[in-house]
């Protein structure tokens, strides 16, 4: 599956950032479980922890999507909230 992250704009990219905030109940359950409550990069224990998009794509699934620590987050992906840039 190929990452669209740039061909969105940024209206549409708010619009999948607010999607996940209304799913994240859902999701963040389940991703804590697979990876056992421990971050995906590190593998610290989660205490404070942003989901992470390994790819940006409409068809995306709970695959293309973790759960990293604050500073994982940071460190992979330059971070910074989508609605402060």
């Amino acid at each position: 599956m190929r990452d669209l992250r740039l061909r969105y704009t940024y209206e549409q990219r708010l619009e999948f950032q607010d999607t996940i905030t209304v799913l994240r109940q859902y999701i963040v359950p389940i991703l804590k479980e697979r990876q056992k409550n421990r971050c995906s990069a590190c593998f610290e224990p989660l205490v404070a922890f942003d989901i992470d998009h390994v790819l940006y794509n409409p068809m995306a699934t709970l695959e293309h999507i973790r759960l990293l620590c604050l500073p994982c987050h940071k460190a992979s992906t330059n971070f910074t909230p989508l609605r402060y840039r």
